[in-house]
């Protein structure tokens, strides 16, 4: 028996759980003698998000930078993402916003438009950048901001805080490499923290309503677009609150919304709230409807000044779910669990109720729920100005995917109904309808699983455009790590590497982390994966193998569509597209210009307009209205009729060539539409590729080859003069990048009267080919690596270290299809312009064996998750199902014996290895909500059953054990089981002669253990209510009974937990326990002695802190890709997690991964400054820091548990925007930040800085950069 109490410690009340018989033993015990103990580390926690939630609950279609930019908002808890709309119902990112630090509880559109009326009379609004040509005119910083006017439209969101958020985009300064900003807006809630849970605004957008729960009911007076523009084009400024109006109303508000008024009635505002209230004590609440109507301009204090009785609603409609105000008649559609009526003759006094005859569409597969599928949201068509006064046209959704067609008439609200049927995607508030040239656009954000973007013309059915990923909610988390635990080193032995300063061992393949995702029909194994989405546009099979690829599109020269050049074995292969690309023909020699006998080595377009072929035999000039070739065997001299590769630039070529054993470099030149041979000279070993570049106004040949086994560059003049030839070497330096056949990036500088120098950096194991990159974000220096399969996106080269400061995978992905894995690539090839005239858009050509596809990559590097059907066992590399399930007869099954119902559900899965004997048995346990453990045996198929290529397994129930409750969680024991029912831990063993398990002992938890280990020979559960708590089940002290070693002195509804720290620290006794609070999102670490012989002893709090989502899994694993583990060192006062340097991430049931590092109290005290002051800094924490101001600054904080979790996203933000300069803009903050860079591991990385007393600017300089240094380190990648 256990109970709890309130004692306050270390200044803080918190609440413990004692137990009785415990405190009873103590009280009678005599007092032994105190043994020494060890200390527990002295360690605070980084905790930073790698990958945000991918849930979206609003989808809103607003016109945010002008009438004729298609945008659309996605909105979810911590993030706005504006995305563009195009004419074929593609949905393309243009801006994000994730700095808000607050939950946004609700969104809504404000200004012109908002009855979805398409004006074509109305003048165009445009802010800048203008569009011309198909392209973004941003050449030109925009500084006077009189020369701005505002988008027909801008949003407002309410925040966590109660403060309410109005934001549009305009022109960024930035130019090219950022088209566009959000400018902000934020009303203070005066201290109504509740205020927002519902929103509204009125149809002149002249008001905003804003309530909270607890009855309090905010009218915000809005200026007119007018006002606004004339605000903003002369002072620069943005303030749409002309004032704000509070009231206290007696009740729940439930719901509000603005009705329409009449057409003519345009200056009349109607405001409707839903309230609930209990008008008797001892009656039920009652729900009615409040009317309050004025004139724009009339006083909002006198229009409020009286309470409303208002208008009982029947109680069917008592809680709805949804009110939609129609445009006509100030009519209102009433929407609730099993009906939907109109609310007509709203004004009137006696609102009038009149239910509508809808034939309920059936229930759809995707409704998991066990009631009636509820409607969830609506959203009003786009239609044209004519039309739309006769008709109001809302699309109905409902959760499971089904949508209505509701068409009103405005003269007597006669309805059309037209079941449209259902999507394959569930449907929450997060759906929203705009348009394309042709159609309706409905955009779903989706519910517990993947959205869509579907079209629908008129007299069609749903076309599904694309898929918009949702991996959320996550259930479960595994990783292909081999480590065991916390203190294994794993297969790879690095923990003697690091032992050796620090120094981590680099892994040529990541290990991969799976995660259960969805739900029901939409569930699905999500592989986590993290770079560049290029969605496949077209993949053609070409039934020839092909080795690269060029391709010409209008932008390059006079000709519609696109060609395609194709280098085969036996010949060049020419493709045309239509100008939609929706038509291939693969043209003829009497049809085309270009060699087709021959295979091409080189292809490109000259600024005149004039193509360049170049083939094994020939050179080939194309030109819209002419073409010529020339025979190498003509141009060289004899011996010289066959190329081994060729480059070309400007008008020059430099091709190779083979004779008598030897490598030859030629060089032509083009001169209109000839060819002429400049000169020839042989080259030493074998030429592996080459170049052309300029150099001071020259172009210059640069060469690489083997030299008696030896890598080596040359330079030469186009003469061929040798001007440098050196071999290899590690310098610094940058011009032309390179790829090696042993998997490194060669970045190689080439300087007048100077050396050669450069730098290399390892990136894989496999031969890396290396082309370059054009997108609109022109300047940041991008580059496409192809190796091993894959595609690596490169930008970002850094100047001073000649590297990539940037590097993401490129993943192929169908638009349609989530589960389409992404092809092994050979090689690519990128168009100079995008197809799509998509800023920051890259359009490629992609070859994978005979296959050619057509992609675009998109700019923004982020989450691309991979979607495994759910099966029992299926292959981690190809996601293809490898398991059968069978009865003990071996007969194949749908289901295994004792699943398959649909009422139940896994609780906990477990791979026991049963030791008995000397022998070592494998099972797979599995606990359900029903209250079975079923003990699964697996097995392999014989490969002669199958394909020679694959492996199948098989697998049946051998053992099954029923409980009356619940069991929810299980761990193995070498010869037992350790699981809880209800809220009972039992201990079963095996017995092999009875083939049974046999009960041995059990204990009483105070709530259920969702998590069990076993660590030492005790057991370590994690329970609902009351944290961790440790038992010694093997104890022979109390006969029968396992015994209670420690528990938590904080109550914590935990989920999960995980061991973290560094096994070998002679310093400090690890590991800590990292614990996943549900109840206050929030993770805690603490520690207890293994050492000694107490009992009864509390967990020692070490670390807790908030976390911006709840852990539900935590995992281990080494996830970093290789080129960021290539020479990476832990320094500046980081810990190991692991004693083989695993990483530590969370997953959380919204789908967001964060990333845990251990740090040094020293480190601690050095972020802990950093993120006070960017607390406090208007910039980096826009929408907080008025909150952080409220208290004390705190710059040397004392190193309590509570204090011990820093925040890693605002310190990668300060890293982004290079903030450190503005923070430590006084003296005292400079002088701590210096101090706290002084302490690091003793001093070493400031030793040479300061050579007396004062700090010289020079220094500062360096202590900056070091500052710099370490947040770049600490926010390196880790997926």
């Amino acid at each position: 028996m256990a109970f709890q109490t309130s004692l306050l410690r270390d200044g803080e009340w918190v609440t413990e759980t004692v137990y009785l018989q415990a405190a009873l033993k103590a009280s009678g015990a005599s007092k032994a003698v105190e043994e020494p103990q060890n200390k527990p580390p002295a360690c605070g926690l980084l905790a930073r998000t790698v990958i945000d939630s991918p849930i979206v609950h609003w989808v809103l279609p607003v016109r945010l930078r002008s009438k004729r930019h298609n945008d659309v908002a996605f909105i979810g808890s911590n993030f706005v993402q504006i995305s563009e709309v195009d004419d074929d119902g593609q949905v393309h990112e243009v801006l994000r916003k994730d700095d808000f630090d607050l939950r946004i509880r609700n969104a809504v559109v404000l200004g012109h438009g908002l009855a979805r009326v398409i004006d074509n009379d109305e003048p165009d609004d445009f802010i800048k950048p203008e569009r011309h040509g198909g392209a973004w005119d941003c050449s030109a910083p925009v500084e006077d901001t009189r020369a701005w006017r505002l988008p027909p439209q801008y949003l407002a969101l309410s925040l966590e805080s109660g403060d309410m958020v109005f934001l549009f985009i305009r022109a960024s300064s930035q130019g090219r490499h950022c088209p566009f900003e959000f400018v902000t807006k934020v009303e203070s809630s005066r201290g109504q923290s509740n205020i927002g849970q519902q929103l509204a605004v009125d149809p002149s957008s002249r008001y905003l309503a804003a309530s909270a729960p607890d009855g309090i009911l905010v009218i915000y007076e809005l200026k007119s677009m007018l006002a606004l523009n004339l605000q903003y084009s002369q002072h620069g400024t943005f303030n749409p609150v002309e004032a704000a109006h509070l009231r206290a109303v007696h009740g729940v508000i439930h719901k509000l919304d603005f009705l329409y008024p009449r057409p003519q009635d345009d200056h009349h505002i109607i405001l409707l709230l839903f309230i609930v209230r209990q008008e008797r004590h001892h009656d039920s609440p009652v729900s009615r409807t409040v009317t309050y109507e004025w004139e724009l301009g009339d006083s909002i204090r006198a229009v409020f000044g009286k309470d409303k009785s208002g208008t009982r609603v029947p109680m069917e409609h008592s809680l709805p779910n949804l009110l939609i105000p129609l445009k006509f008649q100030s009519a209102l559609l009433i929407i609730s669990p099993g009906y939907i009526d109109l609310m007509k003759d709203v004004l009137s006094g006696s609102p009038v109720f009149e239910r509508l005859r809808i034939e309920r569409p059936s229930k759809g597969p995707l409704h998991t729920g066990l009631g009636e599928p509820l409607w969830t949201a609506s959203s009003r068509a786009f239609r044209l100005k004519a039309y739309s006064e006769q008709k109001d046209i809302i699309y109905l959704a409902r959760e499971d995917g089904t949508i209505l067609h509701l068409d009103f008439d405005s003269a007597d609200l006669g309805l059309t109904v037209l079941n449209l049927g259902a999507i394959d995607t569930n449907i929450d508030t997060a759906f929203g309808v705009t348009l394309d040239r042709f159609s309706d656009v409905l955009i779903v954000g989706g519910d517990s699983g993947p959205g869509a973007v579907w079209r629908l013309s008129a007299r069609t059915s749903f076309e599904r455009v694309s898929v918009i990923a949702n991996w959320a909610p996550v259930l479960d988390a595994t990783t292909t790590s081999e480590a065991s635990s916390w203190s294994s080193e794993g297969a790879n032995n690095e923990t003697r590497n690091a032992r050796q300063p620090g120094y981590i061992t680099p892994r040529k393949k990541p290990e991969a982390i799976f995660t259960a995702s969805g739900r029901g029909l939409q569930g699905t194994v999500t592989e986590w994966r993290t770079g560049i989405q290029a969605r496949v546009g077209l993949d053609i099979e070409t039934e020839e193998v092909i080795r690269q690829a060029w391709a010409f599109s209008e932008d390059d020269y006079d000709i519609e569509g696109l060609q395609v050049l194709l280098a085969v074995p036996q010949g060049t292969v020419v493709l045309r597209f239509s100008p939609d690309l929706s038509q291939a023909t693969a043209l003829t020699p009497g049809t085309t210009p270009f060699d087709l006998a021959a295979s091409t080595l080189y292809a490109t377009v000259l600024m005149a307009q004039l193509v360049v072929q170049i083939t094994e035999t020939s050179v080939t000039l194309v030109t819209p209205t002419q073409s010529s070739r020339f025979l190498l065997q003509e141009l060289l001299e004899p011996g010289h009729d066959l190329a081994q590769d060729a480059f070309c630039k400007d008008n020059i070529i430099v091709m190779s060539s083979i004779s008598g054993g030897l490598y030859h470099l030629h060089t032509l030149e083009i001169d209109q539409m000839k060819v002429s041979r400049k000169h020839s000279w042989d080259v030493e070993g074998e030429v592996t590729c080459i170049s052309l570049f300029t150099l001071d106004q020259n172009q210059r040949v640069v060469a690489s080859s083997m030299v008696n086994g030896m890598p080596r560059v040359s330079v030469y003049t186009l003469e061929g003069s040798v001007i440098q030839s050196e071999s290899f070497a590690l310098h610094r330096g940058t011009d032309l990048i390179a790829g090696t056949r042993c998997g490194h990036i060669l970045t190689i500088r080439l300087q007048t009267e100077r050396p050669i120098t450069w730098s290399l950096e390892e990136i894989a194991d496999a031969p890396i080919k290396v082309t370059p990159a054009y997108s609109r974000t022109d300047g940041l220096g991008e580059a496409l690596a192809c190796f091993d399969g894959r595609i690596l996106m490169m930008r970002g080269l850094n100047s001073r270290t000649a590297k990539f400061g940037e590097k993401h995978f490129v993943w192929l992905t169908d638009s349609n299809d989530a589960l389409a894995s992404s092809p092994p690539i050979d090689s690519v090839y990128s168009l100079r312009h995008s197809l799509s005239r998509s800023h920051g858009r890259t359009s490629i050509l992609a070859i994978a064996g005979s296959r050619v596809l057509l992609t675009e990559i998109w700019p923004r590097a982020g989450p691309v998750p991979r979607c495994i059907p759910v099966a029992a066992f299926v292959d981690a590399e190809t996601g293809e199902v490898i398991s059968s399930a069978m009865g003990k007869n071996k007969k194949r099954l749908e289901h295994i014996s004792g699943l398959g119902r649909n009422d139940d559900r896994i609780h906990g899965l477990y791979e026991w290895l049963c030791v008995k004997d000397g022998k070592t048995f494998a099972f797979i346990i599995v606990t359900t909500q029903s209250g079975q453990l079923l003990v699964v045996s697996v097995e392999s198929i014989p490969l002669m059953e199958t394909r020679p290529s694959s492996r199948r397994l098989a697998y049946w129930t051998r053992y099954k054990k029923r409980f009356g409750a619940p069991v929810y969680s299980v761990v193995g024991d070498a010869d037992g089981l350790i699981f809880c029912v209800k809220n009972i831990i039992y201990w079963d063993v095996l017995d092999l002669a009875e083939k049974k398990l046999k009960p041995i002992k059990e204990f009483e938890l105070d709530s259920p253990a969702t998590s069990l280990q076993v660590k030492d020979g005790k057991i370590l559960a994690l329970t609902t209510g009351h944290s961790l708590q440790i038992i010694d089940h093997r104890s022979d002290k109390v006969d029968g009974e396992m015994m209670h070693l420690h528990g938590d002195s904080v109550a914590r509804s935990t989920m999960h937990m995980i061991e973290v720290g560094d096994a070998k620290d002679s310093e400090f006794e690890w590991p800590i326990f990292l614990l996943s609070d549900v109840g206050k999102c929030s993770v805690a670490g603490v520690w207890v002695s293994a050492q000694g012989s107490q009992r009864n002893k509390e967990l020692t709090p070490v670390i807790e802190g908030r976390v911006p989502s709840a852990v539900r899994r935590f995992v281990r694993a080494h996830s970093r890709p290789a080129w960021a583990t290539t020479d990476r060192q832990r320094k500046y006062g980081t810990l190991l997690s692991s004693v083989d340097g695993a990483e530590v991430l969370g997953l959380t049931l919204v789908g967001s991964m964060q990333h845990f590092t251990l740090i040094s109290i020293d480190l601690w005290r050095l972020l802990s400054l950093l993120q006070n002051l960017a607390r406090r800094n208007p910039v980096l924490s826009p929408f907080t820091h008025v909150y952080s101001r409220m208290e004390d600054l705190d710059l040397e904080p004392r190193a309590l548990p509570g204090k011990m979790l820093i925040d890693g996203d605002l310190l990668e933000r300060c890293l982004k925007q290079r903030a450190l300069e503005t923070l430590l803009e006084v003296e005292e903050s400079y002088t701590l930040f210096c101090n706290c860079l002084d302490g690091l591991e003793g001093g070493k990385y400031t030793e040479k800085f300061v050579d007396g007393g004062d700090r010289s600017r020079a220094q500062a300089e360096r202590y900056i950069a070091l500052g710099y240094d370490i947040l770049e380190y600490l926010s390196s990648p880790v997926l």
